[in-house]
């Protein structure tokens, strides 16, 4: 049996009503609380997170924005609501109007409205999250504009941005022009993270029956397979000093859904090793530290979604071993914690960054509640939703 189909013929899970109540608080407060930027001049691009000290959104990201399309239309598999078919809009028309480079085929990074400035450089993580966004835009209106905008991006990962060693350079420079990387920070590195660029590529492949494409994101990720199986951590994202537990999870994701769309083993072999280095250091709350190693450390709610999220395919998967599912359980104990129970507009329904220890991270955080939508919806017993997560890679 393939491993899509040992999904879809998984039987549900049982209903658990703090997740429902998780699911319909984070999804309301995705659409009503100005997270999403209602102003003419930006309209539609997704703030990063809004600082309950400041009072006041940070930047415009377009990662995050992309992030924004695919959650947006999950959502409305399971909730239908005009409201955020209007949402989709906005923000597919900012990231084309406003951070879409289209001679490259990437999107800047960052806008900084209150300066009037950008982040003059494209990253390829952020791409490939907005290259998977436009692909179900088009899945879903049959919109061939929006497969022509994923082409070009597919087209900078795979030309503009290859590499030797089959994972595209993370950033380009648009002073210089030139790809490059930066291993001061895990995000501007070549490492097991940027596999999750490969749920684009796959979707990419998908929808226009290129092998050409498949057979690239097939190979980025039997690299970070290779990662998993060469280290004790699996495919852990490392600097000289510590193990970074958020950018882990992502590889685990693309593993994951690497392994169902492509019906590989080794791949689900992998994102489990690699889960399971994540569970071995949960904390004695049910949450997950930053790092594993030396740093500046706090506790950060989108690991503890992706862990439960990953959990709930593995478990759907059969992969799931038994001694840790009392750590999916305090882990979605400790995510219902972390929501946001503040009245005001702003902030009630959120999920919060960090916990109260760190009250300068404990902000609504936009990336953290979408993780935390599909981690409640794993929870809630909704059907399907595993397959729609992997098989259907909508992911975020």
């Amino acid at each position: 049996m393939s491993l899509a189909r040992a999904l879809a013929t998984a039987t549900s899970s049982p209903s658990k009503p703090e997740a429902v109540r998780g699911l319909l608080l984070t999804s309301s407060w995705l659409t009503q609380s100005g997270i999403q930027e209602q102003d003419e001049l930006n309209l539609g691009g997704f703030y990063a997170w809004y600082s309950s000290i400041e009072h006041q959104y940070s930047y415009l990201y377009s990662e995050i924005t992309g992030y924004a399309l695919t959650c947006l239309l999950f959502l409305d598999r399971i909730i239908p609501s005009p409201i955020r078919q209007i949402a989709v809009e906005q923000a597919a028309f900012w990231l084309l109007d406003k951070v879409w480079v289209p001679d490259e085929g990437g999107y800047i990074t960052k806008v900084f409205p209150q300066k009037n400035t950008t982040q003059r450089q494209i990253f390829t993580f952020d791409t490939g999250m907005i290259l998977n966004g436009f692909l179900h835009i088009y899945r879903e209106t049959d919109n061939t504009f929006c497969l022509a905008v994923a082409s070009r991006a597919v087209d900078f990962i795979m030309n503009r941005m290859g590499s030797p060693n089959s994972m595209p350079y993370p950033i380009l420079d648009l002073e210089t022009m030139q790809p490059m990387q930066n291993p001061s920070h895990w995000s501007t590195d070549i490492q097991p993270y940027l596999g999750k660029v490969a749920i684009g590529l796959l979707n990419y492949a998908d929808a226009t029956h290129s092998e050409k494409v498949r057979n690239y994101a097939a190979s980025m990720l039997d690299w970070v397979a290779c990662q998993a199986e060469s280290h004790a951590e699996g495919a852990a994202s490392r600097s000289d000093i510590a193990f970074h537990l958020h950018p882990t999870a992502y590889a685990v994701e693309a593993l994951l859904v690497g392994a169902v769309v492509l019906d590989k083993q080794r791949l689900l072999n992998a994102a489990l090793k690699t889960w399971r280095f994540i569970a071995d250091h949960q904390l004695p709350n049910g949450g997950f530290p930053m790092l594993v190693g030396e740093g500046d450390n706090f506790e950060r709610s989108d690991v503890c979604a992706q862990f439960i999220r990953a959990g709930y395919i593995l478990e759907k998967l059969g992969m799931l071993p038994e001694t840790y599912v009392t750590s999916i359980d305090r882990a979605l104990n400790r995510l219902t914690q972390l929501l946001c129970d503040r009245p005001d507009i702003h902030s009630f329904g959120s999920m919060l960054h960090s916990g109260p220890e760190r009250p300068e991270r404990s902000d609504p955080n936009s990336w953290c509640t979408m993780f935390a939508i599909q981690a409640f919806a794993c929870a809630a017993g909704i059907p399907d939703i595993c397959t729609l997560l992997t098989t259907e890679m909508m992911l975020v």
